[in-house]
């Protein structure tokens, strides 16, 4: 995997009753991305905007692991987004 890991997407899904969760997955491309959210079971429906593909370090994908592959609620969101910030 080298010094760090690529292709990693947020995906963020909101409908008319507002924001209803993310997403952080390994996928090539954005559509992808959604496919893959799809196929874990783990995209809520509704519209999906996308942010990637980010290339994480190996400690951030360390420390991004208990986020991966799960719709996160907006508490958990807000971790990862100050995590990625950081």
């Amino acid at each position: 995997m080298g010094d760090a890991a690529t292709h990693y997407w947020w995906l963020s899904y909101a409908d008319q009753g507002g924001w209803r969760g993310a997403v952080i997955v390994h996928a090539e491309t954005f559509l992808d991305a959604c496919a893959q959210a799809r196929t874990l079971g783990i995209s809520p429906g509704g519209q999906v905007r996308g942010v990637g593909p980010m290339t994480l370090s190996l400690d951030d994908l360390r420390t991004l692991r208990p986020f991966l592959n799960r719709l996160l609620d907006k508490a958990e969101a807000d971790e990862t987004e100050r995590l990625l910030s950081s």
